[in-house]
């Protein structure tokens, strides 16, 4: 099994926000507005796959957490996975 990564991305502009949806969409599982699941075997090709599509201006963020488990989960699903990189 490869390991998960949690995108979280605060960005100003709505062009910028759905510019980077769509790419993670492609990339990911959406789980909530900005926030992705994404597998990968390589933490250096998700980073650099980040930084080709965003740039990070004053009072952004996006960052990347390594999901070891999962604790609880309550609710449904946000969208059913369709596929893993």
């Amino acid at each position: 099994m490869m390991p998960k990564y949690l995108v979280c991305y605060d960005l100003s502009t709505e062009k910028k926000r759905s510019k980077l949806r769509k790419d993670l969409k492609n990339l990911g599982l959406h789980l909530q507005w900005s926030v992705f699941e994404v597998e990968t075997d390589s933490l250096e090709k998700l980073k650099g796959f980040l930084t080709q599509r965003v740039e990070i201006d004053k009072f952004e963020s996006l960052m990347v957490f390594r999901v070891k488990k999962l604790i609880a989960k309550m609710g449904t699903d946000w969208e059913v996975p369709e596929y893993r990189i």
